[in-house]
C-alpha cells in the first residue's frame, strides 16, 4: 500500500506542476490589474511608426473611468501620450490610426492595449487603454465598451470604390456599439511594398499586423498592432474588428511605409506583408481579436474570368467567411472586377449595344454545385475622363446590369449564411462574357424584299 501511496503522491505532484507550468506559459507577461493603477503613474508603449520594428513612446495615467453604456467591469484607463520617436512625437501625430493594440506597460507590467481615441480634432493626445484583463477573457460579453467615444480607427486598405460596403451591413447600422465605434481610416495604399520574407523577423508586442477580409488580386485588409504574443497565440487591436465572435481571417506581420500626421486623423500608411509569421484570427470580440500563428484559415475561393472582343482577364481572390458580410464582399469584388476588367477586354465604341452574360457556379465540399446563368443588355457611353481610365464609373447601364446580377446572386449567399451552409461552400466561380449585340442587316439596293403585311392609315 505504501508503494501505491508514494506513486499516487508522485503523480499528483507531477500533475500539479504541469498545471502550474501551463498557467505560467499562458501568462508569461505579468499583468497589472486596473485596481492598482493610479493617476500620475508613468509608463511606455510600443508601436511601429515606420518600417517593421516597434518603437517606444511614453504616457502618463490621467485616471480610470467608466463610460456610458459600459459594463461595470469594463473600465477604460485614460492616458496622455507624452513623448515618442523624434520624427513622430505625439504632440505632432496625436493618437494614430493603426495604433490599436499597442501594448502599454507600467513598471514592466502589461496594463493593456491602446484602443480608444477622443474628440474629432483633439488638441491633446489623450487615449484610452483596454485592460489586459478584458483581452484575456474576450468571451465575457460584459466587456462591451460602448461609450469610450470611439475605437482608434483601423487602417483599411482596399480599392476606394469598395469602402462603402461596410456602411450597408445591417449589423453596423443597427448595433449601437458599431454605430458609434466602427471607425475606419480608408487609406487605399498599394500592397506593392511587400518586402522579401525574412525568416529571422519575429512577431512581438508592438508589431504591425494586417488582417485580411479578402486576399489575392484584390486585397481588403485592416492594419493594427499586436498586444501580446504567448507561444503561438496572439492578441491584438484592443477592440473588435467586426465583433463577429468565432471567425477565420488570415493575418500576416506587416510593414508601415510611414506615419502621416493629420489634424483630423493621423494614420499609418500600411505597407505589405513582411517576414514569415502568419496565421488565423479565430476570435473577434469586443475587447480584442486573437488568433493562432501557423494556422491556415478556411477561405472561400472566388475566381472571375472576363472575356470580350479584346481579350481575357482573370481575377482570383480568397474571401473570409464572415456572417452577413461574405455576400457583400463577393459582390463588391465582382463589381470592381467587372467594372475595371470591361475596359481591358471589351471597350467598344460609345453607344454600342452590348450584352453581358454571367455564369455563376457555387461549389460545395460535399454536394453538387449550383449553377446560375443570366444575360444583361447595356450600352457603353464612355467616360468624361477618357475611355482608357481604369476605375471610374464607365457606364450607368453597365453598373445597372452588374447591380441586377448582384441583386439576384447576393440573396442566395445570404440565405446560405442564414441556414449555416456558408462553411460548406468551397468556392465560387464567375464567368463573364461581353459581346456586341448583332445589328440587323440593312436592305441592299436592288434586293427583293417580301412584304407580308402593310398597314395603311
Amino acid at each position: 500500500m505504501r508503494k501505491n501511496d508514494s506513486a499516487s503522491k508522485f503523480l499528483f505532484v507531477m500533475i500539479f506542476a504541469a498545471i502550474f507550468l501551463m498557467s505560467q506559459a499562458v501568462l508569461a507577461v505579468e499583468i497589472m490589474p486596473v485596481k492598482d493603477i493610479k493617476p500620475g503613474m508613468k509608463g511606455y508603449g510600443y508601436t511601429v511608426y515606420q518600417g517593421v520594428m516597434p518603437e517606444k513612446f511614453k504616457f502618463e495615467v490621467l485616471g480610470v473611468d467608466y463610460f456610458y453604456n459600459t459594463a461595470v467591469d469594463s473600465p477604460v484607463v485614460l492616458v496622455k501620450l507624452t513623448s515618442g520617436p523624434k520624427d513622430f512625437p505625439p504632440e505632432k501625430t496625436g493618437v494614430v490610426a493603426g495604433m490599436s493594440g499597442s501594448p502599454m506597460y507600467i513598471n514592466g507590467k502589461l496594463v493593456g492595449a491602446l484602443a480608444y481615441g477622443f474628440g474629432k480634432l483633439p488638441k491633446d493626445p489623450i487615449a484610452g487603454i483596454q485592460p489586459a484583463e478584458n483581452m484575456l477573457d474576450p468571451h465575457n460579453k460584459t466587456n462591451k465598451v460602448g461609450g469610450a467615444n470611439r475605437n482608434i480607427p483601423l487602417v483599411l486598405s482596399m480599392p476606394n470604390d469598395m469602402v462603402d460596403l461596410f456602411t450597408k451591413v445591417d449589423r453596423f447600422k443597427n448595433d449601437p456599439y458599431f454605430k458609434d465605434n466602427f471607425v475606419i481610416k480608408a487609406a487605399a495604399h498599394a500592397r506593392s511594398t511587400t518586402e522579401e520574407a525574412d525568416a529571422d523577423l519575429k512577431m512581438q508586442p508592438g508589431s504591425s499586423l494586417n488582417v485580411y477580409i479578402a486576399k489575392g488580386d484584390i486585397t481588403m485588409s485592416a492594419n493594427g498592432t499586436v498586444t501580446m504574443v504567448e507561444g503561438d497565440k496572439i492578441y491584438a487591436f484592443g477592440h473588435p474588428f467586426f465583433g463577429f465572435g468565432e471567425v477565420e481571417m488570415p493575418f500576416h506581420q506587416a510593414a508601415v511605409i510611414t506615419t502621416l500626421s493629420d489634424y483630423a486623423d493621423s494614420y499609418k500608411m500600411a505597407g505589405g506583408d513582411v517576414g514569415t509569421v502568419a496565421g488565423t484570427i479565430t476570435d473577434d470580440y469586443y475587447s480584442a481579436i486573437n488568433g493562432t500563428i501557423g494556422k491556415t484559415p478556411r477561405m472561400l475561393a472566388l475566381g472571375l474570368r472576363l472575356e470580350g472582343p479584346d481579350g481575357v482577364r482573370t481575377v482570383k481572390v480568397d474571401v473570409a467567411k464572415l456572417p452577413a458580410l461574405t455576400a457583400k464582399v463577393v459582390g463588391a469584388v465582382a463589381i470592381n472586377s467587372i467594372n475595371r476588367g470591361y475596359l481591358e477586354v471589351a471597350c467598344l465604341p460609345a453607344n454600342t449595344a452590348q450584352e453581358m452574360t454571367i455564369k455563376t457556379k457555387i461549389n460545395f465540399y460535399e454536394s453538387p454545385p449550383i449553377t446560375m446563368t443570366g444575360s444583361y443588355g447595356f450600352k457603353f457611353h464612355g467616360t468624361p475622363y477618357g475611355e482608357d481610365l481604369i476605375g471610374v464609373t464607365i457606364s450607368d447601364d453597365l453598373i445597372w446590369a452588374i447591380t441586377e446580377y448582384i441583386n439576384e446572386f447576393g440573396p442566395i449567399i445570404l440565405e446560405m449564411e442564414r441556414r449555416g451552409v456558408l462553411n460548406k461552400i468551397s468556392g465560387i466561380s464567375i464567368e463573364v462574357v461581353f459581346a456586341k449585340v448583332p445589328e440587323k442587316n440593312p436592305v441592299s439596293p436592288n434586293e427583293n424584299v417580301e412584304i407580308k403585311e402593310i398597314a395603311l392609315k
